[in-house]
């Protein structure tokens, strides 16, 4: 799968939990002392609208930025945001992309998806650090809107435990 597809994928479950959708589970684990690897698993009820979501990811994203990729963080228990080399993020799924590389879920239709969170810090970790979604925009009938602050705040949060 190339990374616009997992990036689509990913950019789809951020902008369907809009809609009603639990997270099943959320994990993180360092693979060195300074990589660190984030997941969070979601699957999406079928709903009465076609969603598009955004294949690219950034961790340079804030919520109030007009962009139309997803925004992703790692920050430590306190919200301090993490000394990073590189982010890359992505969403992983099935569902066919536009050629606006975006994923879209038609009407009626249940998608499962899973965003993945690579980062390499320039440290070695030694505090709990999570990953966070800062945004999440999304499609629905052509028209572009994003996920709400206070619905971000209720996604799962991979968190590195030490």
């Amino acid at each position: 799968m190339n990374s616009y597809t997992k990036t689509v994928v990913f950019s789809l479950f951020c902008g369907l939990l809009v809609l009603p959708a639990a997270a099943s589970a959320a994990s993180a684990q360092m693979l060195t002392d300074t990589f660190g690897l984030f997941t969070i698993d979601v699957t999406l009820p079928a709903n009465t609208l076609s969603i598009e979501l955004p294949i690219a990811a950034s961790d340079d994203v804030e919520y109030n930025d007009r962009v139309d990729v997803i925004g992703v963080t790692v920050e430590d228990i306190d919200g301090v945001t993490a000394d990073t080399v590189k982010t890359q993020a992505l969403l992983l799924g099935t569902m066919p992309i536009t050629s606006n590389n975006r994923y879209r879920i038609e009407a009626g239709e249940t998608a499962t998806f899973t965003l993945v969170i690579l980062v390499e810090f320039s440290e070695p970790v030694t505090t709990q650090l999570q990953a966070r979604v800062t945004k999440l925009p999304y499609w629905y009938n052509e028209k572009r809107t994003t996920m709400h602050q206070n619905q971000l705040d209720e996604l799962a949060l991979p968190t590195l435990e030490l």
